[in-house]
């Protein structure tokens, strides 16, 4: 591209997006490119970020005294443990970061974690936040949309903290995926789900998962005891499946559905472009 041609691209998109010119400025001083930013969701407010990791380092060893250097990463090689290959060296080094959220500012402290044996050479990396204590959303297609997708993510995160509550936010999407796509508006959510699973032109996997469903979602939105007097909750591998399940009908729902048409409106447009007739829909079917 010519030097022209690159000034009027970039005058363009300061025209169109300033703030998006000031940030590739930015990274061309700090990164070089754009490309090397890391986007995520912010696991406090769900917002795309793209975080400015910063380190955080020790000036003492183990023993409490000062070293020379600060130190970014900690290393330690482990005791070698008898009748094994399992000799290990783990090296940990801390990062921090804000949230660019105007509405959020949370302050980010992700954990790098690198086990390596030291007779294999094999590396095995983890990462993890340890600020804020709780997992990132699960993966959602694009194609879900809010109220779902928020309510989703919002579950999502308190899974750990509270796989009951997140169970209940669960139930309370799955009320609304069942009333807007299978047009079950019963009040009672039990009877949507039984009107769901007693409709076999749905898919058997889905019936049978609901039915299981439907009794962790009693426990969750109400206090029960078992036969030796105790309150039982929710588990989080329950809370957990109950969105795994959500998910499921998600793309049963919405994201199958969609990826289908649009393949059928590429094949139509296709055919369109070499002087043949879209494919003739079948009776009774849907657009």
């Amino acid at each position: 591209m010519e030097l022209a041609e690159q000034e009027a691209e970039v005058g363009q998109a300061q025209q169109n997006n300033p703030a998006l010119a000031i940030l590739k400025a930015w990274c061309s001083t700090h990164y070089g490119s754009c490309e090397e930013l890391e986007y995520m969701l912010c696991p406090f407010c769900s917002s795309q970020i793209s975080p400015i990791w910063n380190p955080l380092f020790t000036i003492h060893n183990e023993q409490g005294q000062v070293i020379q250097g600060p130190l970014t990463t900690i290393h330690a090689d482990l005791p070698f443990i008898q009748g094994t290959l399992n000799r290990q060296s783990v090296s940990v080094t801390l990062q921090w970061a804000r949230c660019a959220n105007e509405s959020c500012h949370q302050i980010l402290v992700r954990v790098t974690r690198i086990t390596t044996n030291l007779l294999t050479k094999k590396t095995e990396s983890e990462d993890w936040f340890a600020v804020p204590r709780r997992t990132l959303p699960q993966p959602l297609d694009d194609l879900v949309k809010d109220p779902f997708a928020k309510d989703f993510r919002e579950a999502s995160l308190i899974l750990d903290e509270s796989p009951r509550m997140s169970s209940v936010l669960s139930r309370k999407i799955l009320a609304d995926l069942l009333e807007q796509y299978a047009n079950l508006a019963d009040y009672n959510l039990a009877t949507r789900v039984d009107k769901f699973i007693n409709d076999t032109s749905h898919p058997s996997r889905l019936r049978q998962n609901l039915h299981y469903l439907r009794e962790i979602g009693d426990l969750s939105a109400h206090t029960k005891k078992d036969d030796q007097g105790q309150i039982v909750n929710v588990q989080r591998e329950e809370a957990e499946w109950t969105l795994k399940i959500v998910a499921d009908l998600f793309d049963y729902f919405i994201v199958a559905p969609e990826k289908d048409r649009l393949r059928r409106e590429a094949i139509d447009d296709k055919l369109q472009k070499t002087g043949r007739k879209p494919v003739k829909k079948p009776p009774d079917s849907n657009p």
